[in-house]
């Protein structure tokens, strides 16, 4: 269980980007923190990840405060994806396990197929040696976006963390690949504590917990159906977004 007790974040520009938090993510869940831009989910997730080690209040992992586990212990208790992607100019394999010793390709592999970009890597003359960036060999493989972006989830999902942490993980992909990814996604993360950030309400009807942060905080928490009900700030989320798709399909 991972409990937020009154975390704050105030920046060094003097913005303060998460105010008193309070909230609870179950063992085993599959949450959603959701919110308008700026609301400060990126910064709550950074903080949990050991990115921010700056801020007050306090974090707790199984009863333990986070501010008691180094740095490197906590990076390996989270495998985390975020929207920006960096791909190495190393192999594919390298870039999957960020190492370049020996490492268990079955496995890699494995996470390569379950994120969806294992065929495009197979039909190479290397596979998993193939270099990355046509800079670094004319034989180099390019990645569009989504691509590279299904290739961070496979890094994720190689390093079989005990907790997964995604942040805007689909961006890049278009409708249905992200439909599909959202779909599958609890399946093939063994039902692990699974966060993610995501900006289109569509995919998160199926969680099992909607943190909805407003000005820094958690002002309200709930399934889909709960939110609703409540006619609250997801309910005025949800309805702007719902407004927006239909515009969309009426210009089309």
């Amino acid at each position: 269980m991972i409990e937020f007790r009154n975390v704050s974040k105030v920046y060094d520009t003097g913005t303060e980007a998460v105010h008193n938090a309070n909230f609870t993510i179950n063992k085993g869940d599959f949450a959603f923190l959701v919110g308008s831009s700026g609301s400060g989910k990126s910064t709550l997730i950074k903080i949990l990840s050991g990115l921010f080690r700056e801020y007050e209040g306090e974090i707790y992992i199984g009863g333990r405060s986070i501010r008691d586990i180094s740095t490197k212990s906590l990076y390996k208790m989270f495998s985390v994806v975020f929207q920006d992607i960096n791909l190495l100019a190393y192999t594919v394999g390298e870039n999957i396990t960020g190492s370049s010793g020996k490492s268990d390709e079955k496995k890699v592999w494995s996470a390569l197929e379950r994120a969806g970009v294992k065929e495009k890597i197979s039909h190479t003359e290397k596979g998993l040696n193939q270099l990355v960036h046509k800079y670094m060999d004319e034989k180099g493989l390019e990645f569009s976006g989504g691509e590279s972006q299904k290739l961070a989830i496979a890094r994720a999902l190689y390093k079989d963390a005990p907790f997964y942490i995604l942040d805007e993980p689909t961006a890049s992909l278009d409708a249905l690949a992200e439909k599909e990814i959202y779909e599958k996604f609890e399946k093939i993360t063994d039902n692990r504590t699974t966060v993610f950030i995501s900006h289109r309400l569509a995919n998160v009807t199926g969680a099992d917990n909607i943190y909805v942060l407003e000005s820094g905080n958690v002002a309200e928490c709930g399934t889909h159906e709960e939110l609703l009900d409540r006619h609250g700030v997801y309910e005025k989320l949800w309805n702007a977004q719902q407004e927006l798709e239909s515009f969309g399909k009426e210009t089309a």
